[in-house]
């Protein structure tokens, strides 16, 4: 499946000393969906941090801002359109967002964030594009 870029871009992330390794929050509420996701974003050597949620996600960030921001955006409780906003809301530095579906028609309704992944994904796209959006 392809992704769709949007507009508008975050906030930039405080500057990171040279050589930091870059940080990513992988959200979502699937367990296998999200370990799977650290484990291979680990091994291309990005620091990951997760959360099972919005709300949990908001805590992470808050705490350690990321660079970029993994979100599912269909999960119970917080989800990933009201994570996407409470980051922009609270000016959580992160450098960019990534959101996922499965509902195809959820790239129309997403808040700003600077890329559209639909479920089910090829890993390489995400890597590629966490890559592509650290190197803007």
């Amino acid at each position: 499946m392809a992704a769709t870029a949007f507009a508008q871009r975050a906030p930039e992330t405080a500057h990171r000393p040279p050589g930091a390794t870059p940080s990513v929050l992988v959200v979502d509420d699937e367990p296998s969906i999200r370990e799977f996701l650290a484990f291979v974003l680990q091994d291309e050597g990005f620091h990951v941090q997760t959360a099972a949620d919005g709300e949990q996600a908001l805590e992470v960030a808050r705490e350690h801002p990321p660079d970029i921001v993994l979100t599912d955006l269909m999960m119970p409780g917080c989800d990933g359109y009201q994570l996407i906003q409470g980051l922009r809301r609270h000016n959580i530095p992160v450098r960019a967002i990534i959101a996922m579906s499965a509902v195809h028609t959820a790239a129309e309704r997403t808040p700003p964030a600077d890329l559209f992944v639909a479920k089910p994904f090829q890993i390489d796209q995400i890597v590629a594009s966490v890559r592509a959006l650290l190197s803007d």
